[in-house]
């Protein structure tokens, strides 16, 4: 309890790591679809997801977190891949062409949806 009202009066954004902080592979971490569905229903705090999986696109990780963690109300704007953020940062510091190429499924994927 005191940690929930700590985290409610400090925190506006509260980022989660995906992989081995709210999932293993296909196995939920113990306690975190409770923990995930407390903070959304603050309703005025901002939740968003980190990783490092650069092999699905930001959709594919939505949905995988939105039926693992049993929360359907999340959006893709709160997804942050590793994919994504490679896409962003090539077309606004380089303003790359989306001739890029990549043997990463989720890669080719997120960066012809950024462009």
């Amino acid at each position: 309890e005191q940690v929930s009202q700590y985290v409610d009066r400090q925190f506006d954004t509260i980022i989660f790591d995906c992989d081995g902080v709210l999932y293993r592979g296909k196995h939920l971490i113990p306690e975190a679809a409770q923990t995930l569905q407390s903070l959304l229903l603050m309703k005025k705090k901002n939740v968003l997801f980190v990783t490092n999986n650069a092999g699905s696109n930001r959709s594919q990780l939505r949905d995988k977190l939105s039926d693992m963690l049993n929360c359907p109300s999340l959006r893709i704007d709160q997804i942050i891949s590793s994919s994504y953020s490679c896409a962003n940062y090539l077309q606004q510091r380089h303003h790359l062409l989306p001739s890029i190429s990549s043997s990463d499924l989720g890669n080719n994927k997120q960066i012809k949806h950024v462009f």
